[in-house]
């Protein structure tokens, strides 16, 4: 952990990574490998915030950044004697700043009290954000997604059905749970919608507003809970387009009307990734298909044998379509598993249970 201070303007404190602007024949330009990250997200997962690192703080707030980045917060190695906007947190006249903060690092922007902290410790994140109404964070480095050896990040989601098992799998570092339908926390047991919502609501606030995916056919959750937990999260939909009484496209759309009428009534609701998920090696044929797959913001692939084909349809048809894919792995061979995933280019796997979220990533670390 390292400390920089200098010149603060602006009240809100931020968490956020930290992306250095470089000074290219008079152009600012960003690292590449933040860049390939913010192509990488899909409109569910909302842009990446980052910190902008920079020789002037005004310059930076200048840059275009792609959709996939937003602006939370700038570290300026000059001093800002301007006003500047009162929604970013700047600290300015930092020496040095460009050469001190690594590119895509977790920094912390404190401008009540003019600090930069560069890697910070669990324990320092949990004091910036303590206070009830202060969304959690998952704490430190084990909840960034693995890195391959080729620095792709491929996300490691585990599927629990308890809130015990939320807690063994944010333990072992997961970055986002599944809750299938038939587990307590998502329909079985549950006396009412209420206490339906309230329990996935708890999950909501354990991942700290980050991915929370539902595992359940509309039979097993109301779309009126979906929408409401996706007001407290980056909420995700499985569904498998075959056991919807409409096409994806219209169920999209269906959707889309819920959350506005909801918002009619001022009730706080946001609209789910929908995410396609199919077998491997059969759900990539027939233009019925096909269509429901494009009309997915990602596509979950499912590896019905452990190691799947990396020439599978549904993971070409992903591919050539621009799509996020993730895939399901089982608990039979997990090397072979996670091998196959970085293959197809998978942005993410999702593993059953808590205790095997380590291993996974220990893999994902291991591939080329």
């Amino acid at each position: 952990m390292n400390v920089l201070v200098g010149e603060g303007h602006g009240s809100q404190i931020v968490f956020a990574r930290a992306a250095v602007v470089y000074d290219t024949a008079g152009r600012s330009t960003l690292a590449g490998d933040l860049l390939t990250e913010a192509d990488r997200r899909s409109p569910a997962d909302g842009p990446l915030d980052v910190v902008l690192v920079a020789r002037d703080a005004a310059r930076a707030l200048l840059i275009r950044l792609p959709s996939g980045l937003s602006a939370v917060g700038v570290v300026a190695e000059e001093d800002a004697p301007y006003p500047l906007p009162p929604d970013v947190s700047v600290v300015a006249g930092v020496e040095g700043a460009q050469y001190l903060v690594p590119d895509a690092e977790w920094v912390i922007v404190d401008p009540r009290r003019g600090r930069v902290i560069v890697r910070p410790d669990a324990q320092t994140v949990a004091r910036v954000q303590a206070g009830p109404e202060r969304p959690r964070i998952l704490l430190g480095a084990a909840h960034v997604p693995a890195r391959t050896q080729s620095g792709a990040e491929i996300a490691v989601w585990a599927v629990v059905r308890s809130e015990a098992e939320i807690e063994e799998a944010l333990a072992e570092g997961a970055d986002g749970l599944v809750v299938p339908g038939e587990s307590p926390l998502l329909g079985a047991g549950a006396s009412s919608p209420e206490e339906q919502e309230a329990a996935l609501f708890r999950a909501a606030n354990a991942v700290g507003g980050g991915a929370l995916a539902l595992d359940a056919t509309a039979d097993q959750i109301d779309p009126e809970t979906v929408v409401a937990v996706a007001a407290r999260c980056r909420a995700r939909w499985l569904l498998d387009p075959r056991g919807l009484p409409l096409p994806l496209a219209d169920f999209r759309e269906a959707l889309s009307a819920l959350v506005a009428g909801e918002r009619d009534e001022e009730r706080p609701a946001e609209m789910p990734g929908l995410v396609a998920a199919v077998s491997a090696s059969s759900g990539g044929d027939g233009v019925g298909a096909r269509n429901d797959l494009l009309a997915a913001d990602e596509i979950l692939l499912t590896a019905v044998e452990t190691a799947f084909r990396s020439h599978d349809p549904v993971a070409r048809l992903a591919r050539d379509a621009g799509l996020p894919l993730r895939v399901r792995l089982g608990d039979e061979d997990l090397d072979a598993g996670v091998a196959e995933a970085a293959a197809v280019g998978a942005v993410g796997v999702i593993v059953v249970g808590g205790r095997v979220v380590a291993r996974a990533k220990y893999l994902i670390r291991g591939q080329g």
